[in-house]
């Protein structure tokens, strides 16, 4: 498996080539009193599979479909995040349905220290349901930078028209951000008050943005696109673990997490995470995980994203510890204002597979909101 490992580097060299030549603000300088992120995605696929096995007794070609949720909220007193998909997928042998949904509620005390509660949810036709409810202590905070990271894509926009004569200094920047952050404000609002905002600068050409100005305003503001966190925390948290088929009826868990997110540049996000989950009264049940995520906005409408994840099950489910590598990367085009096309390839190994699993998808999303 060491061959993976060179193309895991690769890979995320790849992604970071270009970065350095960016605006010089950091995203992670945008520190909003109130945040909030929303989007509901809808995707369906079509998927050649090459299977773990040297004879391809399982290789299909099939299609499925995919709906995705995601919901931020951070304040100074409280934060609240909420992921939820769900994918159908039709294989010739046999139709599986996957769902999970995950939620954490946190109440800040003093600075970054706060208490949570977390719920994990989890189900499909293969390996059965599981939920877990958690409750404890945590330090740390992430922050919803993307309405700065849409700042810079408009001031770019702006300039690559000849709108703007030369850059927005870092404090109208950040203003601009403020506006696109604004809770409750419409995106009509929105677009009078950046292109007032922008007409007092005095670096629009002419003094007049222009009606195709205002059209690439307008679909940057209406654009949806995944959210750009900065920000850490760690948490340490216990409570109860219920799983069926295999039924395991409740069992006490504690679960240890580390998460840490980073925007160097407007266009570049990178995200990782560890995680250990056990039971207390038995210390050689448990499940660790790894993960190192990054995306990139490589053009205005083109974006690549790859992500490695590392998994070992020790007894948790199964009475044979498992080693689960999955190797993810997709290169993603947008067509229209929330249409977009992507590629996806995979490359996944585990204990007892014959050979690496491989796997590319073609991929039509809308995002709903």
């Amino acid at each position: 498996m060491r061959s993976y490992g060179w193309l895991t580097a690769f890979c995320f060299l790849v992604l970071v080539a270009g970065a350095c030549a960016a605006n010089p603000l950091s995203p992670c300088d945008y520190a909003p009193a109130e945040s909030a992120f929303l989007r509901l995605s809808t995707e369906g696929s079509l998927q050649w599979y090459d299977d773990a096995y040297t004879d391809d007794r399982g290789s299909s070609l099939s299609g499925s479909a995919l709906a995705d949720f995601e919901q931020i909220y951070d304040s100074g007193s409280f934060a609240y995040r909420l992921d939820a998909n769900t994918e159908l997928s039709l294989r010739p042998e046999d139709l599986q349905i996957e769902a999970s949904v995950a939620g954490d509620y946190k109440r800040y005390a003093r600075d970054d220290l706060f208490t949570v509660g977390a719920v994990e949810l989890a189900a499909d036709t293969a390996d059965g349901f599981e939920a877990n409810a958690t409750g404890g202590l945590g330090i740390g905070r992430f922050r919803d930078v993307t309405p700065l990271a849409k700042a810079i894509r408009i001031q770019n926009a702006f300039l690559d028209m000849g709108i703007l004569l030369a850059p927005l200094e870092e404090p109208i920047l950040l203003e601009t951000a403020q506006i696109l952050g604004e809770i409750g404000s419409t995106q009509d609002e929105k677009i009078a008050h950046i292109e007032q905002l922008l007409l007092e600068t005095g670096l629009v050409k002419d003094g007049e943005i222009g009606a195709l100005g205002l059209l690439r305003l307008e679909e940057i503001v209406a654009s949806l696109e995944d959210a750009r966190l900065c920000g850490w925390d760690v948490q340490a948290r216990v409570g109860v673990s219920v799983s069926a088929w295999p039924f395991k009826g409740l069992v006490d868990t504690l679960v240890l997490d580390w998460n840490w997110a980073v925007v160097p540049v407007p266009v570049l996000q990178w995200v990782a995470g560890a995680s250990i989950k056990l039971r207390p009264t038995q210390w050689d049940n448990y499940v660790a995980g790894l993960e190192l995520s990054t995306s990139q906005r490589l053009q205005e409408d083109w974006r690549v994203r790859a992500d490695y994840r590392l998994s070992y099950d020790h007894l948790w489910s199964g009475a044979v510890p498992t080693i689960d590598h999955r190797l993810h990367a997709s290169l993603l085009a947008e067509i229209a204002a929330n249409v977009s096309v992507s590629v996806t390839g995979e490359i996944g190994y585990q204990t007892g597979d014959e050979e690496p699993t491989a796997m590319i998808t073609v991929h039509l999303a809308y995002d709903i909101l």
